[in-house]
């Protein structure tokens, strides 16, 4: 939509600038065509002089430079006529550029508008996606630390089963080896105690006979 939005722009520019250079033209036109009006009035005067000049001595003429005259004030009429309507064709020229140019200020100033609304869109757009796939990847952490925090913890229970499993077993063993050479011992001293009294039972037998 943005480039879309961005051609239609180019082409509207692209007329504004080619009637505002078609305007300049017709409105050049106008000023040469009254400025050529103008050096005529300025020639017929100059030439009417001359011959008011010529014809002053010249009563027999005085018809033809009243007609003389006539066609100069007619000319004269005519372009001052002409000069106005080149001047009111160059205000309007200038009015309509004028126009143009606020036109074309106003589209610009909307299309900034337009575009700087949506950049800044754009951008609360991004940041909600960056905040959003932040969050997500928090949680993603969390959710890994805490994971981790109770495998630890899990760990750490196996391990002091085992041990306490481990110590109970070795006391065990100990406490059963520490019977059986209690056992043992008491056995091995009666029989010794037992051999002993039948070798002195024995002896004395002997010294009686």
């Amino acid at each position: 939509m943005r480039g879309n939005d961005s051609y239609r722009a180019d082409d509207h520019l692209s007329l504004l600038e080619a009637e505002m250079e078609r305007l300049r033209t017709e409105r050049g036109k106008a000023v040469d065509h009254a400025d050529d009006l103008g050096y005529q009035v300025e020639v017929l005067r100059a030439k009417l002089h001359e011959a008011r000049r010529n014809l002053a001595a010249r009563p027999a003429y005085d018809n033809i430079g009243h007609q003389a005259d006539q066609l100069l004030r007619n000319a004269q009429i005519q372009a001052d006529q002409l000069r106005t309507d080149a001047e009111r064709e160059l205000r309007e020229a200038r009015a309509q550029t004028q126009r143009l140019l606020q036109e074309q200020a106003e589209h610009q100033a909307r299309f900034e508008a337009e575009w700087h609304a949506e950049a800044i869109a754009r951008r609360r757009q991004l940041d909600e996606e960056l905040a959003e796939r932040r969050a997500t990847v928090e949680t993603h952490v969390n959710e890994n630390v805490a994971w981790a925090e109770q495998l630890r913890a899990r760990s750490e229970s196996q391990a002091r089963r085992l041990l306490d499993e481990t110590r109970a077993e070795t006391e065990a063993a100990l406490t059963a080896a520490r019977s059986e050479a209690t056992r043992v011992a008491e056995q091995t001293s009666q029989r010794l105690t037992a051999d002993a009294e039948a070798a002195r039972t024995e002896a004395e037998q002997l010294l009686r006979r």
